[in-house]
């Protein structure tokens, strides 16, 4: 019974986690939309999105 229940305490943890980490980056994103009039881009977004054929 007590590894069942830890799994689940594990599997709850994770998913506070990730929904912390997902308000965390929705919290920057409207910030920087809010400095800059546009969403910001992941840097590998940036990169490939210019050139792509070229840095494949």
């Amino acid at each position: 019974m007590v590894i069942p229940s830890l799994l689940s305490q594990a599997a709850r943890s994770r998913e506070t986690e990730a929904i912390s980490n997902l308000a965390a980056i929705n919290r920057v994103q409207i910030a920087h939309r809010f400095e800059y009039g546009t969403f910001g881009l992941n840097r590998a977004y940036q990169y490939f999105r210019c050139c792509p054929l070229s840095r494949q």
